[in-house]
C-alpha cells in the first residue's frame, strides 16, 4: 500500500487490470467489482494513457490532498494552520497508507458540507462516488439522518479538529 514502490497491492492490481477497451468484456467483469467500479475505471484510464503504476498513487494522493485543502478552507478561518496540521499528521496516515480509503475519507468533508447546506443531490453523488472507490463509504449515508443540530455539531468538530 501507499508509496512504497513497485511491490505492493496497487501496483499488482495496476499491472493485472485490462485496457479500457477490454474492461467491459465478460472475463473482466469481476475486476470491475473487486475494488470498486470507479476505482477500476480510474486505473484503466490511467493505464490507457500508458502511465506507470506510480500515476495511480499520484492521482489518489493529490486528489485527497486537494479535496481536504478545498473543504478545510470552507470550514475554518485558520486555513493555513489547519492545513499544516493535516499535512503533518493526517496525510501520512490516510493518503499514503491506503489510497482508496484516503480518497473516500477525504470525500467525507464535502459530504458533511453539502448535507449541511441542504444540497442533497450533491450529497448523494459524493456518497455514491465514495462508495464506488471504497465500499465502507456507504456508512456516509447515515449522515442524512442527522438532525440539523447534529450536523452543526459535526461541522464544529471538523472545525476544531482541523
Amino acid at each position: 500500500m501507499g508509496l512504497r514502490g513497485n511491490n505492493d497491492e496497487y501496483t499488482r492490481l495496476y499491472l493485472t487490470y485490462p485496457s479500457l477497451i477490454d474492461l467491459f468484456s465478460e472475463e473482466n467483469n469481476e475486476k470491475l467489482h473487486e475494488k470498486g467500479f470507479l476505482f477500476s475505471l480510474i486505473v484503466v484510464t490511467l493505464k490507457s494513457f500508458e502511465l506507470s503504476s506510480q500515476s495511480l498513487f499520484i492521482f489518489f494522493c493529490f486528489s485527497s490532498i486537494f479535496l481536504n485543502a478545498l473543504f478545510i478552507r470552507k470550514y475554518t478561518d485558520f486555513y493555513f494552520l489547519a492545513f499544516l496540521f493535516y499535512l503533518s499528521h493526517g496525510l501520512v496516515f490516510k493518503e499514503w497508507n491506503g489510497l482508496r480509503m484516503g480518497l473516500a475519507s477525504a470525500l467525507v468533508l464535502p459530504i458533511i458540507y453539502y448535507i449541511n447546506q441542504g444540497k442533497k443531490i450533491k450529497f448523494f453523488i459524493l456518497v455514491v462516488s465514495a462508495k464506488l472507490i471504497q465500499y465502507i463509504a456507504i456508512f456516509s449515508l447515515f449522515l442524512i439522518f442527522l438532525t440539523e443540530d447534529l450536523i452543526e455539531l459535526c461541522c464544529y468538530l471538523v472545525y476544531f479538529l482541523l
